[in-house]
């Protein structure tokens, strides 16, 4: 009796353009990129600048309106 090889000893992967290959679509581990990681000096600064000086800005302008709006109800 003569076995024939099976699938799992020589695997074979169709491409979409229909040819049939031994070498898989996805690339090895090693050739994908590394994952990004986040550009911290930006994230930080957009960090302070949205939750730190805007705050003080939109604070600093309401008290000078808060005080003319006070002066002119004084006078």
């Amino acid at each position: 009796m003569v076995e024939l090889p099976t699938d799992a000893e020589k695997p074979t992967h169709t491409r979409p353009s229909g040819i049939r290959s031994s070498k898989p679509l996805v690339p090895p581990v090693e050739l994908l990129p590394p994952p990004a990681v986040p550009n911290w000096p930006f994230f930080l600064s957009f960090f302070l600048s949205f939750f730190l000086f805007a705050p003080l800005f939109f604070l600093c302008a309401y008290r000078q309106l808060s005080t003319k709006k006070f002066r002119a109800w004084i006078a």
